[in-house]
Order: C-alpha cells, then sequence, then structure tokens
C-alpha cells in the first residue's frame, strides 16, 4: 500500500520482491519496474505483523541497500516484528517500536496510530492515518481491531478480503477456481466490505 497524502508518502507492507511462507506464495503479479526507486521515496513505512506475507525480508534486503535510515515504524508486540533482523542480514537502522493507541505526530496535517488485535495482539497490528482531520482505517490482518472498537467517523476503510489471512482467492489459479467463480468470489467479497464500512461510517 502507497499512500500519498500532501507531500508525505507513507508506505505499508512492502512485499515487492521474491516469495512468502517458504515459497509457498509468490506475487500474482511483476510491481512496477520503479518500485525501488518509490520505496525508496517514502517518508516512512509501517510494517504491521511478521508474517512474511507483509515483512518481506527480500524487499527490505532491496531497500536497505539503497536506504537504510528510512523510518520504519512497527506495533509494540509480544512477539516482535522484527525477532529476525540479525538473523536475516538486513541493515536497517532507523527501526522504531511505538506503543499502542498513541499518536505518531508526521507533520502539522499527518499523523498515525498503530493499534493492536484483539484476537492475536501478541502478533497481529492495524493502522489509522488521519490527514487534515479525514481518517483511514486499514485493518491489515486482524480479525478483531483494536478489540472491536472500532475508530469514529472514518472516511476510508482498508481491509482483508479473504478471513484467516489467506491468499484466497486472489492467489490461486487454475483448477476449478476461475472465470465465473472468480468473479463472483470477488463480488461477494466486495459486498461484504462495503457493509462493514457502512457500519463503521454510521458509528
Amino acid at each position: 500500500m502507497d499512500l500519498k497524502l500532501g507531500d508525505k508518502r507513507m508506505v505499508f507492507d512492502p512485499w515487492l520482491t521474491g516469495p512468502a511462507f517458504a515459497r509457498g506464495w509468490w506475487l500474482l503479479h511483476e510491481p512496477p519496474s520503479d518500485w525501488l526507486e518509490r520505496l525508496c521515496q517514502a517518508d516512512l513505512i509501517y510494517i504491521s505483523h511478521m508474517h512474511s506475507d507483509h515483512l518481506s525480508y527480500p524487499t527490505l534486503k532491496k531497500l536497505a541497500g539503497r536506504r537504510p535510515d528510512i523510518p520504519i515504524y512497527v506495533g509494540k508486540t509480544e512477539r516482535p516484528v522484527f525477532w529476525n533482523l540479525n538473523q536475516s542480514g538486513v541493515q536497517l537502522t532507523n527501526i522504531n517500536v511505538v506503543p499502542f493507541g498513541i499518536w505518531q505526530q508526521v507533520d502539522k496535517n499527518l499523523r498515525f496510530m498503530i493499534l493492536m488485535d484483539g484476537v492475536h495482539p501478541e502478533m497481529d497490528t492495524c493502522i489509522i492515518v488521519e490527514y487534515k482531520g479525514h481518517k483511514i482505517l486499514n485493518t491489515v490482518d486482524c480479525t478483531r481491531p483494536n478489540g472491536g472498537r472500532l475508530p469514529m467517523k472514518v472516511d476510508l476503510m482498508m481491509s482483508d478480503f479473504a478471513g484467516g489471512a489467506s491468499g484466497f482467492p486472489m492467489t490461486f489459479s487454475g483448477g476449478k477456481f476461475t472465470g465465473t467463480l472468480r468473479k463472483q468470489t470477488s463480488k461477494m467479497t466486495q459486498m461484504n466490505s462495503t457493509i462493514l464500512s457502512r457500519k463503521i461510517l454510521m458509528c
């Protein structure tokens, strides 16, 4: 996720090269050819949790070769996001572990807050960004974001499209899951997301 807010750019969970989950998952589409340049231009990066489709060491290794001091923010989880940093060989020098529920001010117009998951508080996090009074909530893989206490008056919500942090349906191809079935699943997922977004906006 790449957010451009005024003159600031925030990137969430960059996985742009290499596999995830012991080579079980691969990117379905190639990223833009200038992905590394764009990533290096970010003002900050948020990484939600330690799973390799969110904490991509192959991506971060490329980034560290160009900009090791880029500010990276993670929540203060019981199981540290970067528990394997030393063994990874990735040289990042500006990792910020921040407490849950505290606004982090980027500039006078932009701030963000990292929130924990109510089901997996030891590991999963989500983020709310506020820019000029407008709120963006990214629930990432959280099953119960912030223990079910969702922020009020959210303008835009981003959520996962399959329960249980699954790659289904978009990372599957071939077999029985093709054509019409893929479209039906996508339509149902979009409908569910719209209903949830309306519920949040009504809070």
